[in-house]
């Protein structure tokens, strides 16, 4: 029997060998053409069954416009992308919004990546740009959520407007050449925070990463993941699992101990007497003032105190460092690392704030290695720091908001338009009502009662 059954496994395996090597590959689902030149066909496409995408050929890919280019419906099955030699540029909006894709393979006879040539591929954790590529197209890399490290070549001679804006995980840059050839890159400051604060390694010599992982179990506040190390020192995660949230029983956490929190002001009305947390602020404003319950709701949860004793200062401006040290607090007052990226924030009442809001790439600041800690804070900038906030904790920021129905929709900033988009969506940040026309107002800076009302409903609605 055993020799009947190692016979026929060895026949089996010499016809596998007579077999051409596409009838043991996976099965082409889907295929076309996509090069600028003429027909297009200059350069072709393949998407296999296991999500491998490979176009091939020689010269430049077509430059698309949204929605993208010809796989685009297929986009949510695109894995890998594997562009082969003779490929000379990556098309614009080429790999828009592929979600799924983890990896990618760009040769070195690649001179050009698109604008927008893979937004939104928020799977994506590492890419290797190759020698020979000059230009990084405007918001070449945005949103890619996920992306760790980047090696970039010493030809690269530009990076345009948000080409790694809201690249949040990104904390290594592997670039060729010396710190000197780095600063003469021309790397537009607009978008490109991520990109900027990150470690730079100079005079990187490319190999072949050998990875060993940790996994970190989640716990009831704090999300899972796992920790891919090279001996190199490049380093990423991912695998992220949500926070468990608490299991009370008894008003106790079965977990970690915790207590249950205390009921939320706003399930009864607060009238001003004794029970009001404010109390004791004497410009507190009154009971039915639009204000009062997002105060009472900061100041019992302990996320703000008063700017003196006897005075919270409602009316007042909110100012950057005063935003991050609410956040802190909000998460408990967590440890941080001591790497402080900003020139401009010494020892102070808000340093851990910041030091912790910099070190999950909460904030990034305002550029020059600056912080501005007490520059007050704008509308859009809130919206950007609690949707970076958000995407920290493992929660879900893809809500959008059309705010082209505000008149002032132009005055957005575009590092800031998707997140004000966010927060407008989720009811954060709302219209400012101009005689009777709701306006956005952007870049007018928010008071300390504002930002009050706006915490409360971040925590109401999307949870603590």
């Amino acid at each position: 029997m055993k020799k009947r059954l190692l016979s026929f496994v060895l026949a089996v395996l010499m016809i596998a060998s007579l077999l051409p090597a596409t009838a043991l590959a996976a099965d082409i689902a889907d295929s076309g053409t996509c090069g600028a030149e003429g027909d297009g066909s200059n350069l072709t496409w393949t998407l296999d069954s296991e999500g491998v995408l490979t176009i091939s050929g020689s010269g430049d890919m077509h430059g698309y416009d949204l929605p993208g280019a010809p796989w685009y419906g297929s986009r949510s099955r695109v894995k890998s992308a594997v562009i082969a030699e003779g490929v000379t540029s990556i098309g614009g909006c080429a790999f828009y919004d592929c979600r799924s894709l983890t990896s990618v393979t760009i040769p070195d006879s690649v001179t050009r990546i698109g604008s927008f040539a893979f937004d939104n591929c928020r799977s994506l954790t590492s890419v290797t740009i190759p020698n020979g590529v000059t230009s990084i197209g405007t918001a070449a890399f945005d949103y890619c959520t996920s992306l760790t490290s980047v090696t970039i070549p010493d030809s690269v001679t530009s990076i345009d407007w948000d080409a790694f804006y809201y690249c949040t995980s990104l904390t290594d840059v592997y670039y060729a050449g010396s710190e000197a050839q780095w600063k003469a890159i021309s790397i537009s400051s607009n978008g490109n925070d991520d990109l900027l604060t990150a470690n730079i390694h100079y005079n990187y010599v490319s190999h072949t990463h050998s990875y060993k992982d940790v996994v970190t179990a989640p716990t009831c506040t704090e999300k899972g993941y796992t920790t891919h190390t090279c001996a190199c020192g490049d380093s990423y995660r991912d695998s992220y699992v949500g926070a468990l949230g608490h299991d009370y029983v008894g008003g106790v956490c079965t977990r970690c101990g915790a207590k249950a929190s205390d009921p939320q002001p706003g399930t009864q009305p607060c009238d001003g007497g004794a029970q009001c947390p404010g109390r004791g602020f004497s410009d507190m404003p009154g009971p039915a003032d639009w204000s009062h319950e997002g105060i009472d709701y900061a100041v019992s949860h302990g996320l703000f105190v008063g700017t003196s004793d006897t005075t919270f200062s409602p009316a007042s401006a909110m100012t950057r460092a005063m935003l991050v040290s609410v956040l802190w607090r909000m998460e408990g007052e967590p440890a941080h690392t001591d790497r402080n990226p900003f020139t401009d924030v010494g020892r102070e009442w808000y340093t851990d704030g910041v030091l912790w809001a910099a070190e999950h790439d909460i904030v990034a600041g305002i550029g020059d290695g600056r912080f501005d800690p007490d520059g007050d804070v704008t509308r859009e900038q809130i919206a950007a720091i609690l949707c970076r906030y958000t995407l920290w904790k493992g929660r879900s920021a893809d809500a959008r908001a059309d705010l082209r129905v505000f008149p002032d929709a132009r005055d957005v900033s575009g590092w800031a338009y998707d997140s004000l988009a966010w927060a407008n969506a989720e009811d954060l940040i709302s219209g400012c009502m101009i005689g009777s026309i709701s306006h956005l107002k952007p870049l007018d800076n928010a008071t300390r009662a504002q930002v009050a009302a706006i915490l409360m409903r971040y925590q109401q609605s999307i949870g603590a």
